[in-house]
């Protein structure tokens, strides 16, 4: 993959390029592991063998907005999560 520039935001975000998310099902609630290895930032699709209820509980913590969440995300969200802990069995 090329290089790709992204500007980090007040809230210290940035948007994964649409090539990463892609190639790597990177969906609204998946989980990514970041680590520094030198001077480099490292971000890889987090892959756990956790059960879904505990991936959706840490998602669930770190949101604070879900309240104005549409239904139809939050339910995609708890969907994908049951989908990855099927196929990590």
């Amino acid at each position: 993959m090329e290089q790709i520039i992204r500007k980090i935001n007040r809230g210290y975000q940035f948007t994964i390029p649409p090539e990463f998310r892609e190639q790597n099902s990177l969906d609204v609630g998946a989980l990514v592991s970041v680590k520094q290895e030198g001077n480099k930032l490292v971000i890889e699709p987090f892959k756990n063998k956790t059960s879904a209820l505990k991936r959706l509980d840490y998602i669930f913590s770190q949101k604070s907005e879900f309240s104005e969440m549409n239904e139809d995300i939050i339910n995609a969200m708890v969907s994908e999560e049951i989908k990855a802990s099927r196929k990590s069995k």
